[in-house]
């Protein structure tokens, strides 16, 4: 995983509150923690500010929950 993809998805983290993969992600690769806590903070902002999320939990297309299949 590269540097950028890593600082992506310590962002996403921020977004979603989720301290535990942001901590495994600043554990597993080689990031300063003043950048780290940076993209952190960058996620949170954006989601103070309303910002759609990308990533792909949050993009996928929702199912019906009776058949699994896209809905229309």
């Amino acid at each position: 995983m590269s540097r950028a993809d890593v600082l992506d998805w310590m962002r996403i983290a921020g977004y979603h509150a989720d301290m535990r993969t942001f901590l495994r992600l600043y554990t597993e690769n080689r990031i300063s923690k003043r950048v780290a806590d940076e993209a952190y903070r960058t996620g949170t902002r954006q989601k103070l500010a309303g910002m759609r999320c990308m990533c792909h939990e949050c993009t996928k297309a929702p199912t019906s929950t009776t058949t699994g299949e896209p809905e229309k």
